[in-house]
Protein backbone atom coordinates (compact mmCIF):
# COMPACT_ATOMS: atom_id res chain seq x y z
CA UNK A 1 0.00 0.00 0.00
CA UNK A 2 1.59 3.54 -0.49
CA UNK A 3 2.23 5.71 2.09
CA UNK A 4 0.26 8.72 2.93
CA UNK A 5 1.50 11.23 5.25
CA UNK A 6 0.00 11.87 8.47
CA UNK A 7 0.58 14.40 11.03
CA UNK A 8 -0.68 11.56 13.32
CA UNK A 9 1.44 8.57 15.10
CA UNK A 10 2.99 6.61 12.75
CA UNK A 11 3.72 3.89 15.42
CA UNK A 12 1.13 1.63 13.86
CA UNK A 13 2.11 1.32 10.30
CA UNK A 14 3.01 -2.03 9.93
CA UNK A 15 -0.46 -3.02 10.89
CA UNK A 16 -1.96 -0.72 8.41
CA UNK A 17 0.11 -2.32 5.59
CA UNK A 18 -0.99 -5.72 6.61
CA UNK A 19 -4.63 -4.85 6.69
CA UNK A 20 -4.07 -2.49 3.73
CA UNK A 21 -5.67 0.66 5.37
CA UNK A 22 -4.94 3.90 5.77
CA UNK A 23 -2.71 5.13 8.98
CA UNK A 24 -4.95 7.79 9.72
CA UNK A 25 -8.26 5.23 9.95
CA UNK A 26 -5.91 2.63 12.21
CA UNK A 27 -5.54 4.86 14.17
CA UNK A 28 -8.61 6.29 14.83
CA UNK A 29 -10.35 2.30 15.02
CA UNK A 30 -7.12 1.34 17.41
CA UNK A 31 -7.85 4.75 19.26
CA UNK A 32 -11.60 3.65 19.64
CA UNK A 33 -10.91 0.25 20.56
CA UNK A 34 -8.75 1.27 23.43
CA UNK A 35 -11.21 4.06 24.63
CA UNK A 36 -13.99 1.32 25.42
CA UNK A 37 -11.12 -0.65 27.31
CA UNK A 38 -10.20 2.42 29.71
CA UNK A 39 -13.78 2.93 30.08
CA UNK A 40 -13.83 -0.04 32.17
CA UNK A 41 -10.17 0.80 33.65
CA UNK A 42 -12.37 4.58 34.58
CA UNK A 43 -15.21 2.61 35.64
CA UNK A 44 -13.87 0.06 37.98
CA UNK A 45 -10.72 2.07 39.54
CA UNK A 46 -11.74 5.47 39.41
CA UNK A 47 -15.48 5.01 40.39
CA UNK A 48 -17.13 8.33 41.81
CA UNK A 49 -17.06 6.60 45.09
CA UNK A 50 -13.40 5.68 45.22
CA UNK A 51 -11.84 8.75 43.90
CA UNK A 52 -12.66 12.48 44.11
CA UNK A 53 -14.49 14.34 40.42
CA UNK A 54 -11.31 16.06 40.33
CA UNK A 55 -8.94 13.15 39.74
CA UNK A 56 -11.77 12.28 37.46
CA UNK A 57 -11.55 14.89 34.75
CA UNK A 58 -8.12 15.61 34.97
CA UNK A 59 -7.48 11.62 34.23
CA UNK A 60 -10.02 11.58 31.35
CA UNK A 61 -8.86 15.16 29.91
CA UNK A 62 -5.61 14.04 29.84
CA UNK A 63 -6.16 11.00 28.18
CA UNK A 64 -8.58 12.24 25.43
CA UNK A 65 -5.77 14.73 24.79
CA UNK A 66 -3.29 12.17 23.75
CA UNK A 67 -5.36 9.97 22.35
CA UNK A 68 -6.31 12.96 20.04
CA UNK A 69 -2.82 13.57 19.50
CA UNK A 70 -2.01 10.22 18.29
CA UNK A 71 -5.07 10.44 16.23
CA UNK A 72 -4.89 13.37 14.44
CA UNK A 73 -1.16 14.98 15.52
CA UNK A 74 -0.87 18.74 15.32
CA UNK A 75 -4.06 19.01 13.55
CA UNK A 76 -5.89 18.33 17.23
CA UNK A 77 -5.05 21.91 17.55
CA UNK A 78 -7.84 23.10 15.60
CA UNK A 79 -10.47 21.37 17.95
CA UNK A 80 -8.44 22.63 20.76
CA UNK A 81 -8.52 25.74 19.79
CA UNK A 82 -12.20 25.96 18.46
CA UNK A 83 -13.49 24.35 21.58
CA UNK A 84 -11.79 27.12 23.85
CA UNK A 85 -13.04 29.62 22.00
CA UNK A 86 -16.38 28.36 22.02
CA UNK A 87 -16.04 27.90 26.12
CA UNK A 88 -14.85 31.69 26.24
CA UNK A 89 -17.64 33.21 24.82
CA UNK A 90 -20.06 31.01 26.83
CA UNK A 91 -18.35 32.50 29.92
CA UNK A 92 -18.46 36.01 28.55
CA UNK A 93 -21.92 35.67 27.19
CA UNK A 94 -23.52 34.30 30.23
CA UNK A 95 -26.41 32.27 30.58
CA UNK A 96 -29.31 34.61 30.62
CA UNK A 97 -28.30 34.81 26.42
CA UNK A 98 -27.87 31.52 26.21
CA UNK A 99 -30.73 29.54 24.15
CA UNK A 100 -32.36 27.06 26.69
Amino acid sequence: MATTSTTGSTLLQPLSNAVQLPIDQVNFVVCQLFALLAAIWFRTYLHSSKTSSLIRHVVATLLGLYLALFCFGWYALHFLVQSGISYCIMIIIGAENMHK
